[in-house]
């Protein structure tokens, strides 16, 4: 009974430790997004148009958008600087393929025109407006910074 336990503690260890190792990996990917904005306070709904935007997703089997957040709120910054809403709720949805994308910008599109329970402004943000921005993973962007601020004290010293 004492080695079973032992070898069941032993096994969730190592799966743990696997776990938060794996999550620490990502890779660079080309992914189709748009985003969507609704406000709580008025009936209003604002969609971006299906941009590609190389990302960078976890390596792993759920092939996650890392820091997701960043990108729904480059599109919150923006709606209130352009003061569409304020308080926006954004969310952004990506796919692997433009198709995918596609089929998810419908639906999506469809829940607030034709299936909506109540009547929505649904406006269009386009491209040449909006663009979303490439956020880098956490670690990679404290590499650039360190490096920068090494190259910066380089060229300091005359």
């Amino acid at each position: 009974m004492k080695y079973c336990k032992f070898v069941f503690i032993t096994l969730m260890l190592f799966s743990f430790t696997t776990t938060i190792t794996a999550k620490e990996d990502y890779k660079a990917a080309k992914v189709y997004m748009f985003g969507l904005s609704e406000s709580f306070n008025d009936s209003t709904v604002n969609f971006t148009d299906i941009q590609a935007v190389d990302a960078f997703v976890e390596n792993n089997h759920t092939h996650f958008l890392i820091n997701r957040d960043e990108y729904s709120y480059q599109l919150r910054y923006y709606i209130e600087s352009r003061q569409l809403n304020s308080n926006p709720t954004c969310i952004v949805i990506y796919a692997f393929t433009e198709k995918e994308a596609m089929k998810k910008y419908i639906k999506l599109q469809e829940r607030y025109t034709k299936k909506a329970k109540q009547k929505y402004i649904v406006n269009a943000i386009p491209s040449s407006q909006f663009k979303f921005k490439t956020v880098l993973p956490d670690e990679l962007r404290k590499e650039l910074i360190q490096l920068r601020d090494k190259t910066e004290k380089e060229v300091e010293k005359p």
